[in-house]
């Protein structure tokens, strides 16, 4: 009697031992079972944003191929007609003469603002943006500001106006940030606004800094406002040669405000107009 105890309770310990394997194999089967959907889905979502970061290089490719073109195709044409003028070259009036090395001009200056965004962009996506703070007066901004808006007021039909009434303040952080800042502000807000106003505001808050670019143009969907800093987008891709630039002004106008801990902030409704402020906190100093 107690041998047949004995075995059955022997026979019942390798029933559970074996039940205990068994769940033991079935629980590391589960195991690797997620892990391999995990790592599924993790390689379908890497996969996912690569294709998505190709078909924006391609994207970003041929619009670039026709944004460069442009301004190129007019330079040439203007100066072909400037070096070999139909009919007579004394029948080149003086102010067709100045007209045509005006387009030059202009067309020369929105080659190189789309390049040198560009390398800013590729810039600070490396790492390799030196910041070099150093003092300088808001005057010295104002003054670059006055001759890029005279420049735009040429060709756009938008009323331009500044605000800058603290022009010998000094200010101390990376001059040339500031200026990208403000620049981007403003050809942005000159590329979405044709025919309206446009409004460039620079202030002092205690020791911030405070930037305000306003326009009354064709404005933003609220649905929209989250993707406009993101590299390369444009609200709406049959936009992109109607309004054309390379889609990178607001990113790095983003990266700069960050990298000097600022913060930006946009309000906008679509067909009323747009509204961007950036604070850059502490680089105020006393006037001279």
């Amino acid at each position: 009697m107690e041998s047949r105890i004995k075995d059955a309770f022997e026979e019942l310990l390798r029933a559970k031992a074996e039940t205990d394997m068994k769940q033991k194999i079935i629980s590391e089967l589960e195991s690797e079972v997620k892990l391999r959907k995990e790592t599924e889905q993790a390689l379908i979502h890497e996969k996912e944003k690569a294709e998505e970061a190709n078909r924006t290089k391609s994207q970003f490719l041929a619009m670039m191929s026709h944004e460069l073109k442009t301004p190129l195709t007019a330079i040439k044409g203007y100066g072909q007609l400037l070096h070999n003028p139909p009919g007579n070259p004394a029948n080149l009036a003086e102010n067709k003469v100045k007209e045509i090395a005006e387009q030059i001009v202009f067309n020369s200056s929105h080659l190189q603002t789309m390049i040198d965004g560009i390398l800013r962009f590729s810039q600070l996506e490396s790492g390799k943006f030196t910041f070099h703070k150093e003092e300088f007066q808001i005057n010295e901004l104002a003054e670059y500001l006055d001759a890029l808006i005279n420049q735009q007021q040429q060709f756009s039909g938008a009323k331009f106006s500044m605000d800058i009434p603290e022009r010998h303040l000094k200010l101390y952080t990376d001059k040339l940030s500031v200026q990208h800042i403000v620049v981007n502000l403003l050809m942005n807000a000159t590329k979405f606004c044709k025919d309206g106003e446009i409004s460039i505001k620079i202030t002092r808050s205690g020791n911030d800094l405070l930037i305000e670019a306003k326009d009354t143009g064709i404005g933003i969907a609220e649905s929209n406002l989250e993707k406009i800093f993101d590299a390369f987008y444009q609200v709406s891709h049959g936009n992109r040669r109607k309004y054309g630039g390379a889609g990178l002004g607001l990113s790095i106008v983003k990266k700069l405000t960050e990298e000097l801990n600022g913060k930006i902030i946009v309000e906008s409704k679509l067909d009323q107009g747009s509204r961007f402020e950036v604070l850059l906190p502490d680089v105020v100093r006393d006037k001279s």
